[in-house]
């Protein structure tokens, strides 16, 4: 259900060098903390969506949207979404409610046939919230990129 952005890192020559003479940890890390900052627009843009959208019943959608950055492979990811945990249930019409469990069908929706022969009309939240917020995103993650990149290079 994510939706997907990549960035390719541009720009300032110098800037791209000093990246490339840190150690890989370093560059994992700073690629991370830049990563996790840019992204919270994203994450509020969520939250905003589903309040506003018509879809929030017990809430409990809305509290489970976070984020989480990892990195593999020196490839850094940040996923934005509902989060898992039961700390995030909710009870509705006495039956225990996990958001992760249901917030495709809040994105995607159902038709005739679907989950116990009912309807849904799609309220999309996760890829709108996206591509509303691609161009802060990424202005975002080039100042951080530059300014962690810049205090890692002057302790080098």
């Amino acid at each position: 259900m994510a939706a997907v952005a990549t960035v390719t890192v541009k720009g300032d020559d110098k800037l791209i060098k000093k990246f490339d003479k840190l150690k890989i940890a370093t560059q994992n890390r700073i690629a991370r903390r830049a990563s996790k900052t840019a992204m919270i627009p994203v994450k509020n843009k969520q939250k905003t969506l589903l309040k506003s959208n018509g879809s929030q019943e017990t809430g409990a959608l809305v509290r489970s949207i976070g984020q989480k950055t990892v990195t593999q492979k020196n490839v850094t990811m940040t996923f934005v979404g509902p989060r898992v945990g039961d700390q995030y249930a909710s009870v509705w019409q006495g039956r225990i409610r996990k958001p992760h469990k249901y917030a495709h069908l809040v994105e995607f929706g159902y038709g005739p046939g679907g989950f116990r022969k009912r309807t849904m009309p799609a309220k999309p939240f996760a890829k709108p919230s996206l591509l509303n917020q691609q161009d802060i995103v990424v202005g975002i993650l080039g100042r951080e990129l530059g300014r962690l990149i810049e205090e890692q290079a002057t302790k080098v």
